[in-house]
């Protein structure tokens, strides 16, 4: 029977549960700070970075020669780390998302006490406290575990509303609806979690006995149907404008554009047995936590629907329903330790009459809070990235016990911070740079010159005959002709391709490759995982100007 939500706690009990809140969050927090210097630069987090150096030094978005205003609440918040520290490094631009991704440990933790009971708390929020995803989407300097955190605040209220509505608590729903906006600022797919928030509250209240009386009034049913043809067509409408963004897909992930099942092998490689009895959990927490477990089901399984048809993937896409599926595991747990406890101490009852020793209640109660303790462990291990987690945690602990100032510096990228000299040197000297790798090339030297992508046409404008990229208002170079043209007409230049994207969809294709071989000359520095070109020979003069214009000198940042 599904513990009914406690909108009365005592001032003991409520004050306990506040300290355990606590306590949760800052053992995630120390997680995820631990975590932090282990988890390598991504390329998305220079976006947040720079444009958030720009906001602590004069409030702009300024990006290169563009601007990033993308999810600029995160913008904002990094700056603003960088401003009350005084200074500008990985770990302070991730420090929004560390507190953001601490913070949903304890959320978790209150609603799941609130909604079904003391053991389906601690269980879901220890899960979710050590879950590689949630500890990685945490160490990332971009806008995953804030929308998580928001569309888990949101999801939590609204339940609560749902089933104790009243004039009283109408800032529930607000509140809510608030949170949803603010995640939908920073990515749009929120609306998919306020779908699946709107189809249970369908579903919820279509089987409710209140809704079937008012439903056998003539006018009422009217009223209610004309209602709900509304909301359809208000959906439809959303959905017919959304659905070319959704099947959309950048270059760099038309690979997977049609790979249905993305999902699914995600899970299956890293969630092994969490994935594969989803249907035993959903039975479990279904039995005796029917309308929560019924929420954290369709809170889950229509995200994971939806992304799975949609064109852009990647596992931190649905980290902001990752916390329901924890939860959905938590409640299954729970529900399972009421048929366990029983047959463990009937198993030590009889153990001990055949051994003939005698095992008093104290000792029995001992055994079988181990053996279950056991279970729980061993359900859990199975799981790659859950048994991932604690090496992360104990590589963080050792570097913070060897060096403590390691832990809040940079993550180490040696490929690049180790080898940046000669580059450096060729840019001081004018020496027109190219890059693939056109972030990483932003953060360590400076704006490149020309980049060598196809950026998403959603971001893009003409100048000079080049396709400009209004992030960093960079041209780009989309084939051969382009890469030519700049060649020709400028005396001296470096390409920087990493060794991954080489003809790689997006980036360069054979053409490309080609005509790097036969025109340009490899040349130092050998970085690992990377290629370096070099070209020198005098410059055209005809048909060069708009490539000149373009190719402004190169600029060398200080060593980050």
């Amino acid at each position: 029977m599904e513990t009914a939500v406690r909108s009365h706690q005592t001032p003991r009990r409520g004050a306990r549960t506040a300290l355990w809140a606590l306590a949760l969050f800052l053992a995630a927090l120390l997680v995820r700070i631990l975590c932090s210097a282990a988890m390598p630069l991504h390329t998305d987090e220079i976006f947040h970075i720079l444009a958030a150096t720009s906001w602590a030094e004069d409030g702009s978005f300024r990006f290169g020669d563009g601007s990033y205003s993308r999810a600029w609440v995160y913008t904002i918040l990094a700056g603003a780390s960088f401003e009350a520290f005084g200074q500008t490094n990985v770990f302070l631009a991730r420090l929004p998302a560390v507190i953001a991704g601490a913070l949903m440990v304890p959320v978790l933790f209150v609603w799941m006490i609130r909604s079904a009971d003391r053991t389906a708390a601690w269980l879901s929020a220890l899960l979710l406290c050590f879950a590689e995803l949630a500890i990685r989407s945490s160490d990332f300097a971009r806008f995953y575990s804030l929308q998580a955190l928001l569309v888990l605040v949101a999801a939590a209220m609204a339940y609560r509303f749902l089933l104790e509505p009243s004039r009283r608590k109408v800032w529930l729903p607000l509140l809510a609806l608030a949170c949803l906006a603010l995640a939908a600022q920073l990515q749009v797919t929120t609306m998919i979690a306020a779908g699946a928030m709107g189809l249970f509250l369908v579903l919820y209240l279509a089987t409710r006995q209140r809704t079937r009386a008012m439903l056998a009034d003539a006018k009422t049913r009217n009223l209610i149907l004309v209602l709900v043809a509304i909301a359809a067509a208000g959906a439809a409408v959303v959905g017919y404008l959304a659905l070319p963004m959704l099947l959309e897909a950048e270059p760099w992930a038309e690979k997977n554009k049609s790979n249905y099942l993305y999902y699914h092998i995600f899970l299956s490689r890293d969630y092994r047995l969490f994935w594969y009895l989803i249907p035993v959990a959903s039975i479990l927490a279904l039995s005796r936590y029917p309308r929560l477990a019924a929420y954290c089901l369709v809170m889950w399984l229509v995200p994971l629907v939806v992304h799975s048809f949609g064109g852009m993937k990647a596992d931190r896409y649905i980290s902001y329903a990752f916390p329901f599926f924890i939860a959905l595991w938590g409640l299954a747990f729970a529900a399972a330790v009421p048929w366990l406890r029983p047959a463990i101490v009937q198993i030590v009852e009889k153990l001990a009459c055949f051994t003939g020793l005698r095992v008093g209640e104290r000792w029995q109660g001992m055994i079988t809070a181990l053996v279950l303790v056991l279970c729980a462990i061993s359900a859990t291990a199975v799981n790659k990235m859950l048994v991932e987690s604690p090496k992360l945690i104990a590589k963080g602990a050792i570097r913070f016990a060897r060096d403590p100032a390691s832990t809040f510096a940079n993550p180490p990228d040696p490929n690049w911070s180790d080898r940046l000299g000669v580059l450096r040197r060729d840019m001081n000297e004018g020496a027109v740079l190219v890059s693939v790798d056109e972030l990483r090339t932003q953060f360590y030297l400076g704006t490149p010159n020309f980049g060598m992508y196809l950026p998403p046409a959603s971001v893009t404008t003409a100048r000079n005959g080049f396709t400009i990229d209004v992030r960093n208002g960079r041209p780009v170079l989309e084939d051969v002709d382009d890469l030519a043209r700049v060649v020709s007409c400028t005396s001296r230049g470096v390409l920087v391709i990493p060794a991954r994207r080489w003809l790689q969809f997006g980036f360069m294709d054979e053409p490309m490759a080609e005509f790097i071989k036969a025109r340009l000359r490899p040349g130092p520095p050998r970085i690992p995982e990377f290629h370096v070109f070099r070209w020198q020979h005098p410059a055209k003069v005809q048909g060069c100007q708009a490539v000149q214009s373009e190719a402004r000198t190169g600029t060398a940042h200080a060593e980050r």
